[in-house]
């Protein structure tokens, strides 16, 4: 399974999703509020999938 598959599974997003999660938590503090609120955009962006889409490739095949 290429890793790219694998990182789109659902529970691998999850835990992800929870270990970005705790990072920002501890980032906050400790009182980094810039890396901790980068790490929050990241979840977000974990969450919708775009992160994963871009590292697939997921591009329309034309022709």
């Amino acid at each position: 399974m290429p890793v790219t598959a694998l990182l789109g599974t659902k529970p691998i997003r999850s835990l992800s999703i929870r270990t970005l999660l705790g990072a920002a938590t501890r980032e906050f503090d400790r009182g980094n509020w810039e890396r901790g609120l980068l790490l929050l955009g990241l979840v977000v962006l974990v969450r919708s999938g775009a992160v994963i889409d871009a590292f697939r490739g997921d591009r329309p095949v034309s022709g």
